[in-house]
């Protein structure tokens, strides 16, 4: 006959495992070099990503406590973290304890309820006799002296504790094979294997959906952050085209306003050269209008133009300066039209009395030339007659 044992602890261990993938129960140890390995840290809340160096990586005993209280008060705020607090804490527990127990022999029972203030007194004392009676720790309340002792002492070594175990598991044993039939305890352990197998298919099908459930939400999230840093990379670039766009406008108006100042200027310099010119024509046309009357200019009046105020002349009016050019430039049209007008004037009375002057000698001049022109006649004629009769008698 094959003696079997059957260990529940270690079945229910071995289930576990499979479920997550394992052929055998794998130690802390692995696990924790599976998790840095695989960067599954990277995925951890940004608040608690110190927490596994805390816990694992550093030792701080005296001040464990208050470091990892922001973390703790974070997983109690989220509400899908939540039901890990519980745990969370009796974890840190074990891991102060277990850091204090390299350092101390010996505490009072106030100091560690300061440095586990995170725990309540009452829980702390329970859960530091559960962890003891599982083999997590090795400490014993003295609740006589008020201390907390700590380290291998007493009934606490390992190997008398690990003797005790041994030795009620062994009584166990031999009451087991003295009430019970080994035929019933067989059958029972048969079944036990009959049910595990039978459950086993299940457990793979779960298993499976379990783990295509996290690939399909590990897909979901993927496609979710490759959605998020799309629409941020388009986001990014929207604003980075408004701001070019803004920038060019920006610039166009400047180099508008720069034009427009420009324009603006060359119009004023235009204007401005337009009225001096103009003032100067005025000028030159009013010492016209006073050399044509017989007036000297005075000195100070040339160069008057040049010498003109630039404001002045910006204050000027462009029309009336205009308007003034125009009726001073009338004014020498009349004037040199009337002096035209008394020459002609002047020209007709010379021409009439020269003519009354010359009228007597005119006549006188006729007469002469009449005299003149008769005798002239008259020796002609008789020059004629002459000439022809010596021509009729040859």
């Amino acid at each position: 006959q094959l003696e079997v044992d059957f260990d529940p602890e270690k079945d229910k261990q071995q289930r576990m495992a499979t479920l997550v993938g394992h052929s055998t129960v794998p130690q802390r140890k692995a696990v924790l070099s599976d998790l840095v390995s695989r960067n599954i840290t990277s995925l951890v809340f940004p608040e608690l990503r110190e927490l596994l160096d805390k816990l694992e990586v550093e030792f701080d005993p005296l001040s464990l406590g208050d470091q990892v209280k922001p973390m703790l008060a974070f997983v109690e705020k989220t509400p899908e973290l939540n039901k890990y607090l519980e745990p969370l804490k009796k974890m840190v527990l074990i891991k102060l304890v277990q850091q204090l127990s390299q350092v101390y022999v010996t505490m009072r029972i106030s100091d560690f309820a300061r440095l586990a203030d995170f725990m309540s007194l009452h829980d702390c004392e329970k859960f530091i006799v559960e962890a003891v009676s599982r083999n997590q720790a090795m400490v014993r309340l003295d609740h006589k002296n008020g201390t907390l002792n700590l380290g291998d002492k007493g009934l606490e070594s390992e190997g008398r504790r690990s003797q005790l175990t041994n030795l009620a598991k062994g009584l166990q044993g031999t009451l087991d094979l003295v009430h019970q039939d080994k035929q019933e305890a067989r059958a029972q352990k048969a079944e036990a294997f009959k049910q595990l197998a039978d459950s086993l298919e299940d457990e793979r099908k779960m298993m499976t959906m379990r783990r295509q459930q996290i690939e399909e939400r590990k897909e979901l999230v993927e496609r979710e952050m490759h959605l998020k840093q799309m629409e941020d990379e388009r986001r990014r670039r929207m604003e980075d085209e408004e701001r070019r766009k803004a920038e060019e406008a920006r610039k166009e108006e400047d180099k508008k306003r720069r034009e427009e100042a420009r324009a603006q200027q060359e119009k004023e310099e235009k204007e401005l050269a337009e009225k001096k010119r103009l003032k100067e024509q005025v000028e030159a046309l009013k010492a016209e209008e006073k050399k044509g009357k017989g007036k000297a200019a005075a000195p100070e009046a040339k160069g008057a133009a040049e010498e003109m105020d630039e404001n002045e002349l910006k204050n000027m009016d462009k029309t009336e300066l205009i308007k003034a050019k125009r009726e001073q430039e009338e004014k020498l049209k009349r004037e040199a039209e009337e002096r035209i007008q008394q020459q002609v004037q002047k020209l007709d009375h010379l021409e009439r009395a020269r003519r009354e002057n010359e009228r007597p000698l005119l006549a006188k001049v006729f007469d002469e030339q009449k005299e003149q022109d008769k005798v002239r006649w008259e020796v002609e004629s008789q020059q004629f007659i002459t000439n022809h009769k010596k021509k009729y008698e040859e």
